[in-house]
């Protein structure tokens, strides 16, 4: 799936479903509100912007790192815990120095 693709409701809840996130840690990894991911899956919004890229992204990471799939997840798991997006920017960041 590209940057610039649609995703439907049932997308966004196979991927939430997939890394084993409620809607408030999801949330939290998107880097939007949990109503936002709601309205997301009933239909009600679409993503777009930042988080088509962020969600294709993490989609993409998970069908190429199948094997790492689990050590994906808890990444993702620790990232909402410490604050979503911030935190994973950060990690990155220190990788890069």
């Amino acid at each position: 799936m590209s940057a610039e693709a649609t995703w439907t409701p049932a997308e966004v809840l196979s991927l939430r479903t997939r890394l084993c996130l409620d809607e408030v840690d999801f949330a939290a990894v998107m880097g939007v509100d949990s109503r936002t991911v709601h309205r997301w899956e009933t239909g009600e919004a679409a993503p777009q912007g930042a988080s088509v890229a962020l969600l294709s992204g993490t989609l993409e990471a998970l069908d190429r790192f199948v094997e790492q799939e689990d050590r994906i997840r808890k990444y993702l798991r620790r990232c909402a815990d410490m604050g979503g997006l911030a935190y994973a920017w950060m990690r990155l960041l220190e990788g890069v120095r």
